[in-house]
């Protein structure tokens, strides 16, 4: 009976003791936060609203409404947020002092990748050893996976192609184009990182036969294993200490098994790219670099670093690009007449090729209104929404002309930001023609779908060349039309902010 008591007591003054300590700290106010703009009524005491907001996947929402509000928002108890050019090249630039957050330890992963290692020296030296196989100039060998890829949607899509005449579409059944154009990254990111060659596109099935870490063999689905991941971890990573303890709270949600999935997933591709190259075969693929410098030489990578490599580069290679493509084909359908333009550009540049399926990327990498509808859907809809925390300097630096102390976790979030009326006007339209006047290096210091600075993504090369290619043979092959005028897609934010399916007709172009 004692212990029951005590337990019951013990469960009584736990919350009690928190949130007590917690106002303690918020009055005393160390470090002055109290002047900022507060997220929610208790956020500068707790993190607890902020967690909120990420279990239910809608911060972005929430921030960018408190930004409407403040340009600086204190949005937990040590975490502030900037919605200004200056403040993002302060936090991301280079230069700056600020390093990445404890957000990127939350998980506990043993291994870095060259996106999640807060050591500044570790990231130079995986920059390095990744540099030269994320050039263009070797993308550019690589331009017949992608075209592959290409010419396998275009199948799909010619099969599924419905009347031009709106009138005789009663049966016709809609394409899901934000499933296509995962499947579409999947492939094409697997074959240009790990040469191998999945077929999801020809299948129109993502499930991958995969191998656990007790050598069981079963089968999975990629993107539901990846997402499934991707939400549980962004639920719980904004509150690293709580991380461990909400994850065994929370053993029964089955994202966990989602999450341990894609991590078969990624351990299963690396294994077999390994025993690939242990048996002889040379291949051309991201996965090289890892092996062996550009003097052929091997870089000794333990199999867990080479795991981790490949996890951002499977993850990130084909979520974040797979956002773009189904954000951007959305905005030209709702935006007819910049559809119009850029399919007279690229029908132009392709005039003098014979029955052109897929769009070399030689004759379309510089149309000027492509790259900037490209640039536009990542503007109004960049697939990190929020970004990741930097942690300033012990000593400290100045955001926005605001001291900010040591060891205070700051950020820009990308789709406020990039919505900032200062600096795009009618920031809520779709306008490609704003990055083609003068005024495009201005808004460049605002566009932030890349991050900024030496910890920029390494993959963005690839991203354009994919979303070049496809967009370009997409508008000259086909028309489109949403299912209603007023369909509108629902998104979800975890580390990256995805939209639901996008049900679209397709209808071949008839071209002299």
């Amino acid at each position: 009976m004692f212990s029951i008591s005590l337990l019951a007591a013990f469960a009584v003054l736990t919350p009690v003791v928190y949130f007590c300590t917690c106002f303690i700290v918020y009055f005393y106010d160390r470090k002055g936060f109290r002047r900022f703009h507060n997220l929610s009524a208790i956020s500068g005491a707790t993190d607890i609203p902020w967690l909120w907001e990420s279990i239910h996947g809608r911060r972005y929402k929430t921030l960018h409404a408190a930004h409407q509000k403040s340009s600086i928002v204190r949005i937990a108890p040590n975490i502030i947020s900037f919605n200004d050019p200056s403040a993002a090249a302060s936090i991301y630039g280079h230069g700056t002092k600020a390093t990445k957050s404890p957000f990127y330890d939350a998980s506990g992963a043993h291994f870095k990748n060259v996106a999640d290692t807060r050591d500044k020296q570790d990231h130079a030296r995986k920059r390095r050893l990744l540099a030269t196989g994320y050039a263009l100039t070797t993308l550019l060998r690589w331009e017949g996976k992608v075209a592959s890829r290409v010419n396998a949607l275009l199948d799909q899509y010619d099969a599924r192609c419905v009347s031009p005449d709106v009138s005789n579409r009663a049966d016709a059944v809609p394409v899901d184009h934000r499933r296509w154009m995962d499947l579409f990254t999947i492939d094409t990111i697997n074959d240009i990182g790990l040469s191998a060659n999945l077929r999801m596109i020809e299948k129109g099935d993502d499930s991958i036969e995969v191998q656990n870490s007790r050598g069981q063999t079963y089968r999975c689905n990629f993107r539901k294993s990846l997402w499934g991941g991707l939400r549980i971890h962004a639920s719980f990573a904004w509150a690293p200490k709580w991380y461990s303890s909400l994850k065994r709270l929370t053993w029964w949600d089955s994202r966990w098994q989602d999450s341990a999935a894609f991590d078969d997933i990624v351990t299963t591709q690396t294994k077999h790219r390994i025993h690939r190259h242990l048996a002889g075969e040379k291949l051309d693929d991201f996965f090289s670099y890892l092996l062996e410098n550009k003097d052929g030489a091997p870089n000794m990578l333990t199999l867990g670093e080479m795991v981790a490599e490949c996890s951002v580069m499977l993850n990130a290679g084909s979520e974040t690009t797979g956002i773009s493509l189904s954000n951007l084909l959305y905005l030209l359908i709702v935006n007819p007449k910049a559809l119009e333009r850029l399919r007279q550009e690229v029908d132009e540049a392709l005039s003098g090729l014979e029955d052109v399926k897929v769009a070399p990327f030689d004759s379309i990498r510089y149309l000027p209104y492509l790259k900037a509808c490209i640039d536009e859907g990542l503007r109004l809809h960049p697939p990190s929404v929020t970004t990741t925390p930097r942690i300033t300097a012990p000593s400290g630096q100045e955001i926005m002309g605001q001291w900010i102390p040591g060891n205070t976790e700051v950020l820009c979030p990308t789709y406020t930001l990039q919505r900032n009326p200062t600096v795009f006007s009618n920031p809520e339209s779709f306008q490609p023609e704003r990055w083609l006047g003068e005024n495009a290096k201005v808004l460049q210091s605002a566009f932030l779908p890349f991050s900024l600075g030496p910890r920029g993504c390494i993959g963005r090369n690839i991203t354009y060349m994919e979303q070049q290619m496809l967009i370009a043979s997409l508008v000259h092959r086909y028309t489109f039309d949403l299912i209603s005028p007023d369909f509108k897609p629902t998104y979800e934010e975890a580390v990256t902010c995805s939209p639901g399916p996008i049900p679209i007709y397709l209808a071949r172009r008839a071209r002299p």
